[in-house]
């Protein structure tokens, strides 16, 4: 099973509010994040170059945390970002 211990990061998880709460949340991990593990699942890894690139310009943008504001990372609303991002197209797998 994957880890968010590998070095690097860039894997895709998954976290919910509790059991039968219907409620999930996802995110990819930018760096190592060793306290995640055994507490959400990781289902998957990015592994081309241009996606991994995408996804680091992602994490490049600005939030109240990067400027010095003390938040608690476990709140979606202090870590929005401070300018738009949006998703123009994507592909489907095979």
């Amino acid at each position: 099973p994957f880890s968010h211990n590998r070095r690097g990061g860039m894997q895709l998880s998954m976290a919910n509010k509790g059991k039968d709460k219907n409620s999930s949340q996802f995110f990819i991990t930018l760096d190592r994040i060793n306290r995640l593990n055994n507490k959400h699942v990781v289902f998957g890894e990015i592994l081309d170059q241009e996606s991994i690139s995408v996804v680091q310009y992602m994490g490049s943008v600005p939030t109240p945390a990067m400027h010095g504001e003390v938040v608690d990372m476990m709140d979606p609303k202090r870590c929005v970002p401070l300018e738009p991002l949006k998703i123009e197209s994507c592909g489907v797998l095979p």
